[in-house]
């Protein structure tokens, strides 16, 4: 029980972490004796709080739609490390061990903001692999997003036809994630300067914010820009790909069918 003998022993976050009886219990006369200063900076202290608890509901909706934003398609939800098929491709060995060391690391990458570039044939396993790592990650309580240029570039062109989303929200959801994952870059119409300038500001947001991307492509980053992309972006995948890793090899799609069995 709180015991009060003097004013001057209650100060502004003494009274706030009262309780209703705790303060029932303060005679009269104390409450009197304490001064416009203390009063102030409670009033201050709690807008501030409730302004803080504003921000926090608003960000919690952003992350909330995260979910809906996603792209991860209903064969990747489940895969893990721990199920994934390792086979006799060593650069899909190596890739496979250095993604999971990865998410391991997290907090120290996360820090340190260093993001993976992966590239290579159709069907290795690279989309796989960054389901792996999501996955692994949203275990961990870090905050993901799973997507591509193309649902990104159409969820900004949505926001000029009435949709509820703004440009805006879009990029904070891109500013607030701590992994971002985008799958296939290089297979979205990125011809039109609208979209050059769009993916520009999205990939150039995570690096000013020095938060980690992780790509995955059919093409090398020096194939992205023999195909369209502007230098200006090609730096900055560059700059935001640590670790750039190439998988060769058959089809992973192509070996089950040949390995299926009726």
């Amino acid at each position: 029980m709180i015991t009060i003998n003097d004013a001057s022993e209650l100060t502004a976050e003494k009274i706030m972490s009262m309780s209703d009886e705790e303060m029932d219990l303060i005679p009269d006369t104390i409450w009197e004796q304490i001064p416009s200063t203390i009063w102030d900076e409670i009033k201050a202290k709690r807008n501030q709080q409730a302004v803080d608890a504003a921000i926090a509901d608003y960000e919690r909706e952003i992350i909330s739609n995260l979910k809906d934003a996603s792209l991860m398609d209903s064969r990747y939800t489940n895969c893990s490390f721990d199920t994934c098929e390792i086979g006799d491709n060593p650069e899909f060995n190596n890739a496979y061990a250095r993604c999971k060391r990865y998410c391991t690391n997290a907090a120290v990458i996360l820090q340190k903001n260093l993001g993976i570039y992966i590239y290579g044939d159709v069907g290795v396993g690279k989309t796989h692999l960054i389901a792996c790592m999501a996955n692994q990650l949203m275990k961990s309580g870090y905050k993901v997003l799973f997507t591509n240029i193309s649902s990104l570039i159409k969820r900004i062109t949505s926001t000029f036809n009435g949709s509820k989303e703004t440009e805006e929200d879009i990029m904070k959801s891109l500013k607030l994630v701590d992994f971002l994952f985008i799958d296939d870059i290089g297979s979205e119409q990125a011809d039109s300067q609208f979209a050059k300038s769009k993916i520009y500001d999205m990939i150039n947001l995570r690096y000013s914010i020095r938060k980690p991307v992780i790509f995955t492509s059919n093409q090398s980053i020096r194939e992205l820009f023999c195909n369209g992309y502007e230098q200006k972006t090609i730096d900055r995948i560059n700059e935001l790909s640590s670790v750039v890793l190439k998988i060769t090899g058959k089809s992973r799609r192509l070996r089950k069918q040949e390995v299926t069995d009726f």
